[in-house]
């Protein structure tokens, strides 16, 4: 495949999947109407409104999140072993998944 074709696949890719993932898909499972507090510009604390008094969207956010996890547990992480080593190990032991850091890890 050609650099230009290839940088074009991967720009709409990353234009589509997001959008079709966190727009459409949720669009679509409420009957293509929104419900909240539209008038909220807070981002977080409106999508947070939508998708509790939605349950469909609720369990929307599950399975994406059971996916998204599924994906780096059995996929990812496998690949970085090998492609890392030791060093990925390390890592591992010392940042744990999913949970954050009160401080950053900084190796040796």
């Amino acid at each position: 495949m050609r650099r230009p074709a290839a940088a074009a696949g991967s720009v709409l890719f990353f234009a589509a999947a997001p959008g079709t993932v966190a727009g459409l898909i949720p669009w679509w499972l409420t009957g293509w109407r929104a419900r909240g507090a539209l008038t909220d510009w807070a981002p977080v604390r409106l999508a947070g409104l939508v998708v509790l008094g939605q349950p469909v969207l609720l369990g929307y956010a599950v399975l994406v999140w059971a996916v998204t996890a599924a994906f780096a547990r059995w996929y990812e992480e496998p690949v970085l072993a090998r492609q890392f080593g030791a060093s990925y190990q390390a890592y591992r032991r010392n940042v744990r998944a999913w949970w954050p850091r009160a401080r950053p890890w900084r190796p040796g």
